[in-house]
């Protein structure tokens, strides 16, 4: 304890300058712990709070949801540092200097996803997301035998740390829920437009359809003709669109909720959120009071 009132002695009684850049940063850390235990209860709250729906049946707005993730169609989803397939990843660079590790580069996959549980399955786009991936692997670039490394950030000074989400990893998703129907993006003029061009495209075969006069070219009312059956095509078109089922997609709320994607036994993750709120609020309490303490001895009769 003397080491402690030792060292807020020689605070309070430095040259103002250094006073002021010591309490200032003293200033900073406490309401960065504050913020902490706030955004960290938050979370906690919300992965006990939000009810679990399932992909087929869930509402449309603030959901959670469990299963396994999966990729989509098309080529794999890699990282780009350890070119391991993955569903989400993330990595940052960084650089020895000064007796400190610097972080120079860092990048987060945007790529789509899905969640799949026993009765359908989800889309997730993860862009915003708060990800709490429990892969991850460092390495430097001595250890870079079979590893990418990034140009100018390959030499022994710089090390590498990817995160990433497995394929059919178990997770829990909160965030927006929708359904995208296709007859949403359906627009009558639009597509009516759209299928007129691409008869012009051919005019032999456009002629050859509704020429009624047959004299090689289609006057006022010939062209109404087509466009009377272009809408009959299209009006055909659009009731498959309105009988097709929609895309269900999870993504980042519009307002401040949190989005979050975490390993699926969330009341362990959850636990672990309250207990770094809880010391992120033992570091806010200890930072106030010796400030407290500082000022006192400083400004104090």
């Amino acid at each position: 304890m003397s080491f402690i009132a030792d060292i807020g002695h020689t605070i309070a009684s430095a040259e103002t300058r250094g006073f002021v850049m010591i309490t200032g940063g003293m200033l900073a850390f406490l309401g960065a712990s504050v913020y902490a235990a706030f955004r960290y209860l938050i979370r906690a709250r919300t992965l006990e709070d939000v009810p679990t729906s399932k992909a087929r049946s869930a509402e449309q707005g603030y959901v959670e949801l469990e299963g396994r993730a999966e990729m989509l169609d098309g080529p794999p989803v890699q990282s780009p540092l350890s070119r391991r397939e993955c569903v989400w990843w993330s990595y940052y660079v960084e650089r020895y200097s000064n007796n400190d590790w610097v972080r120079v580069k860092s990048e987060t996959s945007d790529s789509l996803f899905a969640i799949r549980d026993d009765t359908g399955i989800c889309i997730v786009d993860p862009e915003g997301a708060d990800v709490y991936p429990e892969h991850s692997r460092t390495w430097n670039a001595n250890q870079a035998a079979n590893l990418t490394t990034l140009g100018t950030y390959s030499s022994s000074n710089y090390r590498y740390r990817e995160y990433y989400l497995m394929p059919h990893e178990l997770i829990c998703v909160i965030g927006v829920h929708k359904t995208f129907a296709a007859i949403d993006e359906w627009d009558d003029a639009h597509e009516l437009r759209r299928l007129l061009a691409d008869w012009k495209k051919n005019q032999a075969e456009l002629v050859n359809r509704f020429d009624r006069n047959n004299d090689g070219v289609l006057d006022q009312e010939e062209w109404e003709i087509a466009r009377e059956e272009a809408r009959k095509q299209l009006a055909a078109e659009k009731l498959r669109h309105a009988t097709t089922p929609g895309v269900n997609v999870i993504g980042a709320p519009p307002d401040r909720r949190p989005f979050l994607i975490a390993p699926l036994h969330n009341m362990d993750f959850a636990r672990k959120m309250r207990w770094k709120a809880l010391g992120s609020l033992a570091a806010a309490v200890l930072l106030a009071t010796a400030l407290t303490y500082i000022a006192t001895l400083r400004f104090g009769s």
